[in-house]
């Protein structure tokens, strides 16, 4: 091994010594008190994002139900408007027809109010979660304005 000249020597150690300061100041970067608030905030956004996932699917699958009643209902509602245009038209004389017909259409505004009673009922089931969605929401724009407050 060959020796160094003493100013290849210096230069050497200035680098060592500025490779000592990186180090420290990493170490000081990383246990910072804000560090360990950006950890904290980083788990309350994650477990924010898991409750958020969970509400969001919630509500679709009432939203998906609630949108299928609502079909239904505009198919009741729609077949029962297409028999009373018949009854009441003048197009039919037989009375059998006629009191069959009356009795379909009975039938069908008896479906129609069950069907929005349960449209309702998704409506209402909805509700809240919709509530919690946007609350959920509003908390995730406080962490995130957190953590923005607090360095990253």
């Amino acid at each position: 091994m060959t020796s160094l000249p003493g100013a290849d020597l210096e230069a050497l150690l200035a680098v060592q010594g500025l490779d000592t300061e990186l180090d420290q100041c990493r170490h000081r970067r990383a246990t910072l008190p804000e560090r360990a608030e950006l950890v904290a905030i980083n788990a309350q956004l994650a477990a924010l994002a898991a409750r958020a996932g969970a509400a969001a699917a919630q509500r679709d699958v009432v939203g998906r139900r609630q949108a299928e009643l609502e079909r239904t209902l505009a198919q009741v509602e729609g077949r029962a408007a297409e028999i009373k245009k018949r009854l009441y038209g003048g197009m039919v004389s037989a009375t059998r027809e006629l009191t069959a017909m009356a009795a379909e259409v009975d039938s069908l505004t008896g479906r129609g109010s069950e069907l929005e009673s349960q449209v309702l009922e998704a409506m209402e089931e909805r509700e809240p979660l919709d509530a919690l969605v946007d609350q959920i929401d509003g908390e995730k724009a406080s962490l995130l304005a957190a953590r923005t407050d607090a360095g990253e």
